[in-house]
């Protein structure tokens, strides 16, 4: 039945639209998701730092192409995916280290868990849970410091750490504060699992319109001030 649902705005069904962004005989679409190098001076954009490209269906090569592997490192003590196994800094260190070297191509870092029923986080607390992961791993002196676990020899070690502190990091979170003070560290793209809503979006409207509103606001300003992609997740 969805497939016969008319758009409300585009006046098409969603089979249709379907059809059109799939459609081999139209030209070819290419999509790209630019990463920007981190940057710790806001007067000016940073300059790209990496971007990945994919184009429309059947048209993707596999030889030119290849899937990204996102890492998530949950920097809590009660994710109920890993909580308390990274929420350290050496551990969280050591995951970021070995998924990279399994072929991880960005890493997601939250400090705040969105279980059901997850204890209330200050904005204070959670800075203070993600910012030093992200410090860490743009910082070369401390990750020659870890015990990799890869080939011992000074050039793979060399390669190994600068693939990390080159590598996209997503900071996941939904408050304004917490992404701003995560791409000043080195953070570069924002990964909001309430799509710049904010938590308290769902209330009835009457109470959580406006604060909604503001967070979206809030949030637009920051992605546009250091020009970093975003992931609106709802």
């Amino acid at each position: 039945m969805i497939s016969d649902y008319v758009h409300p705005i585009l006046k098409k069904t969603v089979g249709t639209l379907l059809h059109e962004l799939t459609d081999t005989q139209r030209s070819p679409m290419k999509k790209l998701i630019p990463f920007p190098r981190p940057i710790n001076v806001t007067s000016q954009l940073p300059k790209t730092q990496c971007h990945w490209s994919y184009g429309p269906g059947k048209r993707i090569s596999t030889e030119t192409h290849k899937t990204q592997v996102m890492a998530t490192v949950n920097v809590t003590p009660d994710s109920f995916s890993d909580g308390g196994i990274h929420d350290k800094l050496p551990s969280a260190l050591s995951y970021v280290s070995s998924s990279v070297a399994a072929g991880a191509t960005i890493i997601n870092i939250g400090g705040y868990s969105t279980r059901p029923g997850a204890a209330f986080l200050s904005i204070e607390d959670e800075i203070s849970r993600v910012v030093p992961v992200i410090r860490a791993l743009r910082n070369k002196e401390t990750l020659m410091a870890l015990k990799h676990g890869i080939d011992n020899s000074e050039e793979a070690q060399e390669e190994h750490i600068e693939a990390i502190m080159k590598i996209p990091i997503s900071i996941d979170t939904f408050r304004p504060e917490v992404a701003e003070a995560a791409i000043q560290a080195g953070a570069n793209c924002i990964n909001d699992v309430y799509a710049f809503t904010g938590p308290n979006s769902w209330l009835p409207a009457s109470l959580g319109n406006e604060v909604a509103n503001e967070n979206t606001v809030n949030m637009k300003l920051i992605a546009r001030k250091y020009g970093v992609p975003i992931v609106l997740m709802h």
